[in-house]
């Protein structure tokens, strides 16, 4: 009876999927699709309906992985052929600029997204989570940065991991849960990030419509996976500045077909910051991707530090400092990096300490992220 009790949870969250779907409740559709997922990953139909709601958020990526997993639970079914026609289709029609981009997707598809907007504030601090974690610590890792003049907004990346396991910025796992490994034809990892680029861009276009913030009073603050996606956002655009904490490139940009800057390198003043026992990128992959990013970066633009920790977010006095630091030369009202109470900050473990949860610790672990 428990057993059939649970079962029927699964398909209750499946159909309710489908029901918000045909009302346009796109978002719900997901969650409960997720739920779906969750409950029983086995179950075909509920990856299906996970696909649909990507599809119609104009997540392809997601709806790919998405579909590609319902297939290989359920490879005859019909309706699933179809609905991989229809992703298929739309990811040949997918818009190719960000300026396309933005005319058909309504920012609030964009990424889920939580903020605080102290009056006067006239910067902007934009915080990307790594690899299977969510927005709400990195919010609170901002608002305890206490920035003179500065807002903070966090974001969620778009695709959710299997088993409730948080979000990732680009696609990681194949459909049978192992990773995804890197090399010359395999395209799905830089098809994500490109994706997620475009779509930061639109966003932060969106924001400077309002005139509140500019390109140059908008840095970005990334750990890990995040990292890579600020770090790449600061070669598009010329912003404030970008924080990249454990992570910058992936190894398929170190291929020189990957499109450079536009206008050759980029001006955004960038600070990297790298733990010399990082477990999961070690510290030569890390001084490879360094390298390679002096060739995209304008002379002097970019700082790179090294720490004796692993691969953890901020939390040593010394790179506080060197945060505070960089933020003090960069952020539009100049200040003394010593008002920004560093030491203060270094002895609070809790505002710097962001873990990956257990599940997908154990995982990464065994498989280093490039």
């Amino acid at each position: 009876m428990a057993l059939e009790e649970e079962e029927a949870k699964e398909v209750v969250h499946g159909n309710l999927a489908l029901c918000c779907i045909k009302l346009g409740r796109y978002h719900q559709s997901l969650e409960h699709a997720i739920r779906s997922t969750e409950l029983n990953p086995r179950w075909a139909k509920g990856w299906a309906r996970k696909a649909s709601a990507h599809l119609s958020l104009g997540d392809l990526v997601e709806a790919e992985a998405a579909i590609a997993r319902a297939t290989l639970l359920q490879p005859d079914d019909k309706d699933f052929a179809k609905l991989r026609s229809e992703i298929e289709g739309a990811s040949r029609r997918e818009a190719t600029t960000p300026q396309e981009l933005d005319k058909h997707v309504p920012l609030q598809t964009l990424f889920h997204h939580a903020t605080h907007d102290p009056p006067g504030s006239s910067n902007l601090l934009i915080l990307l989570h790594g690899l299977g974690d969510s927005h709400e610590p990195f919010l609170s890792f901002g608002k305890k940065l206490e920035l003179p003049k500065t807002s903070v907004m966090a974001l969620r990346a778009c695709d959710s991991l299997p088993l409730a396991m948080g979000f990732s910025w680009f696609p990681v796992f194949e459909a049978d849960g192992n990773m995804i490994v890197p090399s010359r034809t395999e395209e799905r990892r830089t098809r994500g990030l490109k994706s997620t680029l475009d779509k930061l861009e639109v966003f932060l276009r969106r924001v400077w419509q309002q005139e509140k913030f500019k390109p140059k009073s908008t840095f970005i603050f990334g750990f890990s996976q995040g990292a890579i996606v600020a770090v790449n956002a600061g070669l598009r655009m010329n912003l404030g500045g970008v924080v990249g904490v454990s992570g910058s490139l992936i190894q398929e940009q170190h291929d020189s077909s990957w499109p450079p800057p536009p206008g050759g390198k980029s001006s955004t003043p960038m600070l990297l910051t790298h733990g010399v026992a990082d477990e999961r990128v070690s510290i030569t992959k890390a001084r490879a991707c360094r390298d390679r990013l002096r060739g995209w970066v304008e002379e002097e633009t970019m700082e790179w530090k090294e720490y004796n920790k692993g691969h953890d977010m901020v939390r040593q006095q010394e790179e506080v400092r060197d945060l505070m630091s960089f933020f003090a030369r960069h952020l539009v009202l100049p200040m003394d990096p010593q008002d920004l109470r560093s030491s203060n900050l270094a002895s609070r473990e809790d505002v710097y300490e962001v873990k990956d949860p257990a599940i997908i610790q154990a995982i990464l672990m065994r498989n280093s992220i490039s």
